[in-house]
Protein backbone atom coordinates (compact mmCIF):
# COMPACT_ATOMS: atom_id res chain seq x y z
CA UNK A 1 0.00 0.00 0.00
CA UNK A 2 2.84 2.40 0.83
CA UNK A 3 4.46 1.73 -2.55
CA UNK A 4 1.19 2.47 -4.32
CA UNK A 5 0.75 5.73 -2.37
CA UNK A 6 4.33 6.74 -3.19
CA UNK A 7 3.78 6.09 -6.88
CA UNK A 8 0.61 8.17 -6.83
CA UNK A 9 2.39 11.01 -5.04
CA UNK A 10 5.25 10.98 -7.57
CA UNK A 11 2.78 10.94 -10.44
CA UNK A 12 0.85 13.93 -9.09
CA UNK A 13 4.07 15.84 -8.33
CA UNK A 14 5.40 15.27 -11.85
CA UNK A 15 2.15 16.55 -13.33
CA UNK A 16 2.49 19.79 -11.35
CA UNK A 17 6.26 20.29 -11.46
CA UNK A 18 7.01 19.96 -15.17
CA UNK A 19 4.74 22.78 -16.42
CA UNK A 20 6.19 25.11 -13.80
CA UNK A 21 9.76 24.20 -14.69
CA UNK A 22 9.04 24.68 -18.39
CA UNK A 23 7.46 28.08 -17.70
CA UNK A 24 10.54 29.20 -15.75
CA UNK A 25 12.80 27.92 -18.54
CA UNK A 26 10.79 29.88 -21.12
CA UNK A 27 11.19 33.09 -19.07
CA UNK A 28 14.92 32.52 -18.57
CA UNK A 29 15.35 31.94 -22.33
CA UNK A 30 13.58 35.23 -23.03
CA UNK A 31 15.88 37.00 -20.56
CA UNK A 32 18.96 35.40 -22.13
CA UNK A 33 17.90 36.64 -25.57
CA UNK A 34 17.52 40.13 -24.09
CA UNK A 35 20.95 39.87 -22.42
CA UNK A 36 22.49 38.84 -25.73
CA UNK A 37 20.93 41.92 -27.37
CA UNK A 38 22.40 44.08 -24.60
CA UNK A 39 25.75 42.40 -25.13
CA UNK A 40 25.65 43.12 -28.86
CA UNK A 41 24.79 46.73 -28.10
CA UNK A 42 27.64 46.94 -25.59
CA UNK A 43 30.09 45.60 -28.18
CA UNK A 44 28.82 47.98 -30.87
CA UNK A 45 29.00 50.95 -28.50
CA UNK A 46 32.50 50.01 -27.38
CA UNK A 47 31.41 49.86 -23.76
CA UNK A 48 34.01 49.04 -21.08
CA UNK A 49 35.47 45.55 -21.25
CA UNK A 50 34.38 44.79 -17.68
CA UNK A 51 30.73 45.46 -18.56
CA UNK A 52 30.99 43.25 -21.63
CA UNK A 53 32.57 40.47 -19.56
CA UNK A 54 29.76 40.65 -16.99
CA UNK A 55 27.10 40.53 -19.69
CA UNK A 56 28.85 37.54 -21.26
CA UNK A 57 28.95 35.82 -17.87
CA UNK A 58 25.26 36.51 -17.27
CA UNK A 59 24.28 35.19 -20.71
CA UNK A 60 26.44 32.08 -20.25
CA UNK A 61 24.91 31.38 -16.83
CA UNK A 62 21.46 31.90 -18.29
CA UNK A 63 22.18 29.28 -20.96
CA UNK A 64 23.46 26.90 -18.27
CA UNK A 65 20.30 27.47 -16.24
CA UNK A 66 18.09 26.66 -19.22
CA UNK A 67 19.95 23.36 -19.67
CA UNK A 68 19.47 22.50 -15.98
CA UNK A 69 15.79 23.36 -16.17
CA UNK A 70 15.35 21.22 -19.28
CA UNK A 71 17.02 18.35 -17.41
CA UNK A 72 14.65 18.87 -14.48
CA UNK A 73 11.66 18.75 -16.82
CA UNK A 74 12.98 15.52 -18.36
CA UNK A 75 13.44 14.02 -14.90
CA UNK A 76 9.81 14.73 -14.02
CA UNK A 77 8.75 13.01 -17.23
CA UNK A 78 10.91 9.99 -16.44
CA UNK A 79 9.61 9.89 -12.85
CA UNK A 80 6.04 10.11 -14.12
CA UNK A 81 6.60 7.39 -16.73
CA UNK A 82 8.38 5.12 -14.27
CA UNK A 83 5.69 5.49 -11.62
CA UNK A 84 2.89 4.67 -14.04
CA UNK A 85 4.53 1.41 -15.18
Amino acid sequence: MLTEQSETAYSVAADHVQPGVLAVRRRVLADVVYLEALLTGAHNSRMPAELIERLEDAARHGHELTVLLADAARCTTIAHTSSSN
